[in-house]
Order: C-alpha cells, then sequence, then structure tokens
C-alpha cells in the first residue's frame, strides 16, 4: 500500500523544495513534509538500494580469488580466513579432513620452536600450534570415535610406543605445549608431582623446618606421610 513516503509531487510550489539525488545526480521534487521525515537523498528505490550495496562492507580478497564473497572483519579477511591467518600464520591452510592421524598431527607442529629456558641443552622445543586447553596442555583427535589423547603423549607413543602401565609423561622442558619426544619421560606420579611447580613439590625442597631446623634422618620424624621435626616436638 503506498504511503506519503511514496508520494512525488509533479510540479514546484511553495510546499515542495528541490532534491539533488546522492546516487545518480539527478534533480528531484519533494513535499517540505516528506523532507521533516528523513526523505531527499535518493531520487528512487533504485537508487537508494545501489547506494546502500556500494556502501556494503567490502568483500574478502580470498574469498574472491575461491569465486564467493564474504564481508571483511579484519585485515581485509573474513571471519573464517582471519581465524586461518591467527591460529596457522597463513589462509591457504589445506583440509586435513580424512588425512591419516599422523598427518594431521605433524601438520599442527612447529619442530623449530625456542631452547626451553628450564633446560637448553635439551635442544628445541616442538610447539603445538593449534589450540591449547586453559592448562596449557594441547589435545588431538585421534580420529577413533569421540577420543582426545594429550598431543605430548601422541608425539611419544608415534615415536616410542606406548607409554608403560602405571607411568605418566613429565616434561623435562617443562613448557607444556611441547611435543618433541626428547623432552617426554615416563615417571610415576608421585615424581611428576615433585617435579611440578606444586605445593607439595615446594614442601619436599624445604631442608629445614620453620624454626631453622634441619630435615636430617635423625631430626626428623615421619607420620602418615608427613614430616615432623623433633626439635620443635620436644619445645
Amino acid at each position: 500500500m503506498a504511503t506519503n513516503r511514496d508520494y512525488r509531487p509533479t510540479k514546484s510550489g511553495a510546499a515542495t523544495v528541490e532534491r539533488t539525488c546522492e546516487h545518480c545526480g539527478a534533480s528531484f521534487l519533494l513535499f517540505r513534509s516528506q523532507v521533516k521525515q528523513g526523505l531527499g537523498r535518493y531520487c528512487s528505490r533504485e537508487c537508494k538500494g545501489a547506494a546502500k550495496r556500494a556502501e556494503a562492507k567490502p568483500s574478502c580478497s580470498e574469498c574472491l580469488k575461491e569465486g564467493r564473497e564474504r564481508p571483511v572483519k579484519a585485515q581485509g579477511l573474513c571471519g573464517a580466513h582471519y581465524a586461518r591467518l591467527l591460529r596457522h600464520g597463513d589462509t591457504t591452510k589445506l583440509d586435513m579432513r580424512g588425512e591419516p592421524a599422523e598427518v594431521r598431527f605433524w601438520a599442527k607442529v612447529d619442530k623449530n620452536g625456542p631452547l626451553p629456558d628450564y633446560a637448553p641443552h635439551l635442544g628445541p622445543c616442538w610447539l603445538w600450534t593449534a589450540a591449547v586447553k586453559g592448562d596449557g596442555y594441547a589435545g588431538f583427535h585421534r580420529g577413533e570415535g569421540r577420543h582426545v589423547v594429550g598431543a605430548h603423549i601422541f608425539a611419544y607413543e608415534l615415536v616410542n610406543g606406548p607409554v608403560p602401565p602405571g607411568l605418566v609423561l613429565d616434561h623435562l622442558c617443562r613448557v607444556r605445549r611441547c611435543v618433541n619426544p626428547a623432552h617426554l619421560e615416563p615417571v610415576t606420579q608421585g615424581i611428576n608431582t615433585l617435579r611440578g611447580e606444586t605445593i607439595s613439590a615446594a614442601n619436599a625442597a624445604k631442608t629445614h623446618c620453620p624454626q631453622g631446623h634441619p630435615y636430617d634422618e635423625e631430626n626428623t620424624r615421619w607420620y602418615q606421610g608427613r614430616r615432623y621435626c623433633k626439635a620443635c616436638k620436644r619445645r
């Protein structure tokens, strides 16, 4: 149904005003009441639509190469290509679906990582370049159902075989996203805990009680897995 916004005056008069279309440059007449309603930029709906399309966000440069159009999100790229750039450093990452697990895995590893500050003699870390969990460890989908295994465990098993029963892998480099098998050592959970940055490890590293007495064989009493200072107990 036509409204007051759709009518155009046929001749000039006291109630009309002349405007110039911002898109095609043609002159046209409008009622002053229509100008108050916000009209007056374009001479027709066609010009308005063409102008709006021209003002739309430019298309992703990579999508144009692929024969499609997507609006730009950042750096001239759409959301998908921009995410690839942030994750992999380029926008031409190949689709790895259907590839063997080993091929998919090593495609996400940078073997030219830095030397670990904790143990530089071990050589460079092999850094996982895909997503990591909140605790800093990486997970990898083997392709077997929904099972996800630690990326460092998968790398160790590829080179050395299964982790011995009852043991866990300790990062000798202390870099959790490192998957270099040479930086991993199977140890018991207790040793792994004491080597880490935990309260138990900090307490185990103490050589004296809070009063300064040594935790030696003569002055130490063990009870339920904890050690107590005999000198302090005699007070």
